[in-house]
């Protein structure tokens, strides 16, 4: 006769979140472990493939003897900027638009250098 043992088993239950893909289909994310990415063609395969990531990537951490996280739940709010519609003739040169005249920017400018001068010569300015 075979004997049995029961396997103690231990549920975990973490927050994904499925976004549209652009190809279509849905990827997935989970915030409380990260790197994990997952994806499905349907939100129903995105679910499974999610459970799928989620377990792999837990039995990866036990392997490794270290601690499983616990969930974080993601704070989610509208965040609304106000951009030009057309790009102005007052711009810096990484192509930020700045609403400043061009001799505001040249004084910054001017002032951003001195500023860099003065870190690099008491040794706090790191490129």
């Amino acid at each position: 006769m075979i004997k049995q043992r029961r396997i103690a088993m231990a549920e975990y239950s973490y927050t994904v979140l499925f976004e549209p893909a652009e190809e279509g289909g849905f990827v997935v994310t989970c915030p409380a472990l990260p790197g994990l990415v997952t994806e499905g063609d349907t939100l129903e395969e995105a679910r499974v493939m999610a459970q799928d990531a989620i377990l792999a990537y837990l039995e990866s951490l036990r392997k490794d003897h270290l601690p499983l996280p616990s969930d974080r739940t993601p704070v989610k709010e509208e965040v609304r900027v106000l951009l030009p519609e057309k790009p102005t003739s007052n711009t810096f040169k990484y192509g930020q638009t700045s609403g400043y005249t061009s001799g505001e920017t040249n004084r910054m400018e001017r002032e951003l250098q001195q500023l860099k001068a003065i870190l690099q010569s008491r040794g706090q300015l790191f490129d």
